[in-house]
């Protein structure tokens, strides 16, 4: 009898071994689905970061390309500006300073000149006969209509016009500025 309750009592231990291990079992088979569950959420949660910022990092390029673009059209427009403004700088350094005042001087006793010598002429013709007025008046017209150049480039902005050229069809022919074109002929039409 004592072997039989000996082998009783080894089976309840065995069994309370087995039943042991198997609730071991579970709870770590419940505890690695956890870990399983938790690890795949954290993946999922990874993986929609990882798209948006894929999706951020997408529109940072698409926007520095824009502001690439634009910073090379600025560039651009400033290395044209700097040009236009070395082409000016050049041609002021090619022109004396005795040359910008010389023709200063003489373009303004030009004016004078002439304006005295047309006021003598207006009052020669107010005192002749009315035939003589019509003929001084046209040769008076025909002496101020050409002023005296001492640039040749002024004389050719006149002469463009003379020909019927628009202040800008000039400007753009001789490839300088509409507001220089219209300065020298209201310098030169003044003159005259």
């Amino acid at each position: 009898m004592f072997n039989a309750t000996v082998i009783l009592i080894v089976l309840a231990i065995c069994f309370l071994a087995i039943t042991l291990f198997a609730l071991v079992s579970m709870f770590i088979m419940r505890g690695r689905e956890q870990n399983r569950e938790e690890v795949r959420a954290v993946e999922d949660v990874v993986a929609e970061l990882d798209k948006s910022l894929d999706a951020a990092i997408t529109e940072i390029n698409k926007m520095g390309a824009l502001v690439q673009k634009d910073i090379t059209d600025k560039h651009n427009e400033i290395l044209f500006l700097y040009n236009l403004i070395l082409d000016k700088h050049k041609e002021i350094e090619n022109v004396k300073d005795g040359d910008i005042i010389s023709e200063m001087v003489e373009q303004y006793l030009q004016t004078h000149s002439a304006q005295l010598q047309l006021l003598a002429e207006e009052n020669a013709i107010l005192n002749s006969t009315p035939e003589i007025i019509e003929v001084e008046v046209e040769e008076v017209k025909k002496e101020r209509k050409r002023p005296v150049f001492t640039n040749p480039k002024h004389e050719e902005i006149w002469n463009r016009r003379e020909l019927g050229q628009t202040n800008a069809e000039i400007a753009k022919d001789m490839n300088i500025g509409q507001g220089e074109v219209k300065l020298i002929l209201d310098l030169a039409d003044r003159a005259s």
